[in-house]
């Protein structure tokens, strides 16, 4: 079983993960991002309208890379468990349904540095994109924006980076989540049309 692999010096590891249900109809996403020492940084998940899961693995890349534009983050490792999604990004010359999702991965994948890298990871080195996934579904929620890690799965946080879970309490923002609205990136293929309201803010009321 390969552990989850830091990044270098100076760059930031986002590791991303797509699931789609075809019983409940649904898809949910994971990202986060890591610093070299394993501290959460940011992320998203949540869950939409159901799509193939190649689609779904493409959309999970797509906001590892919005995140790190959001963060101003250049320097960065993108990681996904998904061998057909990496492909169709890294190989831009090649005929897909999927372009309009692949042009604004590659828009935003341009944006960093020229020594991005977007790889195929084993499951086993992405365990925690993958709960993120499955904490979606635990959850009921729109595709959110984390900017602490969610307090009920921060122990398996710490056990990733194999460190003590008492090095990293620091780091749980006192136990609350904080979130922030994700916003729709663009229209999927005309056989996945989008949900029928934009991603919503957690907590929030509506009017």
């Amino acid at each position: 079983m390969a552990p989850w692999n830091k990044p270098p010096a100076g760059f930031w590891k986002i590791n991303v993960s797509g699931h789609s249900d075809e019983g409940i109809r649904s898809s949910a996403i994971g990202c986060l991002m890591r610093s070299r020492s394993g501290h959460f940084s940011c992320g998203y998940y949540g869950i939409v309208e159901y799509s193939e899961p190649i689609y779904t693995d493409l959309l999970a890349i797509y906001y590892g890379f919005k995140m790190a534009d959001e963060e101003n983050a250049r320097y960065i490792e993108v990681e996904s468990d998904s061998a057909s999604a990496v492909y169709l990004v890294n190989n831009p010359n090649q005929n897909s349904e999927y372009s309009d999702i692949l042009l604004n991965i590659r828009r935003l994948k341009d944006l960093a540095h020229q020594s991005c890298v977007l790889r195929y990871v084993e499951r086993s080195s992405n365990l925690m994109a993958i709960r993120m996934s499955a904490y979606s579904y635990e959850k009921r929620v729109p595709i959110t924006r984390l900017r602490c890690c969610p307090s009920d799965i921060f122990p398996e946080l710490a056990a990733d980076w194999t460190k003590t879970i008492f090095d990293a309490l620091d780091f749980i923002c006192g136990g609350e989540i904080l979130f922030e609205k994700a916003d729709t990136p663009f229209p999927k293929p005309k056989q996945y049309p989008p949900p029928d309201s934009p991603p919503a803010e957690e907590g929030e009321d509506s009017d």
